[in-house]
């Protein structure tokens, strides 16, 4: 079961120190290079999740980056799995 969301193209996700408090918590997603971004270059991808087959306390993440900067350029698929 999945939903896509194709009518959104920003989100914006204010989890700063200062922000009022809220259930949402972070989660950080480490890339295996460095993805140099200059002012007003965007980067565009998709992050999915799914419950594991075999274990559905387990999530399934995949995130694919799509980047085409001054500098540097990135098509990349990663996978992840939350315990």
């Amino acid at each position: 079961m999945g939903m896509e969301l194709e009518d959104i193209t920003k989100t914006l996700m204010d989890k700063l120190s200062e922000s009022p408090y809220t259930h949402w918590k972070q989660t950080v997603f480490c890339l295996d290079d460095y993805l140099t971004v200059k002012t007003g270059e965007e980067i565009f991808g998709t992050i999915s999740m799914k419950p594991n087959v075999k274990n559905n306390r387990d999530l399934d993440l995949t995130i694919d980056i799509d980047f085409k900067g001054q500098l540097c350029e990135m098509l990349k698929t990663s996978e992840y799995r939350m315990r």
